[in-house]
This record gives C-alpha cells, structure tokens and sequence, in this order.
C-alpha cells in the first residue's frame, strides 16, 4: 500500500510574525518568476508559507499557483531538508500554469541554497 502524503497544519507559516522571521534572518534566492527565503531552524520539521503578488491579475490565477505550489511541497517533501522554514513569493506569471515548471523551479533554487536531499 502507498503511503499518504499530507500537508498539516503545523507545516504552514501561518502567522505574520513567523514571515517576518524568516524575511528578516534567512537566505534569498531568486529565480526566473519566484523566490525562496529560507531560515534554518532547530525544530525537526520543516514548514513553509505562500505568497502571490498582487502583480498577477485575477484571483483565479492567483489560487491556481497557490494549489500548485502547495502541491510541490506536499509531493516532494521527502527531498527537501528537515529543520528548514521557506517562504516562496511568486512574482512574475509563468509562461504556462503547470506543475512541471513550478517543481522545476523549486528544486533548482532548493538545490542552489543546498537544502535539497541527494
């Protein structure tokens, strides 16, 4: 039988005080249309939070890269370093709204601050 991925609660940022942590203390690192702050932290499980610029119009647009992204990190968070707080901003549209090209991205800018697992 298949195990379960689940995304719970205690794996979201969630508060503004905890964006403003890991905005002020972590690591920046951009990509072509979004980027990643990442703050090492010493609790054992990583969380990470979601932000869309309001530069991409229409709330439909803005849902649908919110869901895609929630699902990259719910599908690979076996690959991604424990201990480890991540705020994505996207803020540029993609050419296309796929999931392939928001996994991509993730990983590569993961890999570049050198908390993805080999």
């Amino acid at each position: 039988m298949e195990k379960r991925l689940k995304r719970c609660q205690s794996q979201k940022i969630t508060q503004t005080k905890e964006y403003d942590r890991v905005f002020k203390n972590g690591k920046k690192f951009s990509g072509t249309f979004l980027k990643i702050h990442i703050l090492k932290t010493a609790a054992n499980k990583g969380k990470n939070g979601i932000i869309i610029s309001r530069r991409i119009k229409g709330s439909v647009r803005r849902n649908r890269y919110k869901r895609l992204l929630r699902e990259v990190f719910r599908l690979n968070q076996h690959e991604f370093a424990a201990g480890v707080e991540v705020v994505v901003v996207l803020f540029k549209k993609t050419e296309k709204d796929s999931y392939a090209v928001m996994e991509d991205e993730i990983k590569r800018l993961m890999s570049k601050a050198g908390y993805l697992k080999k």
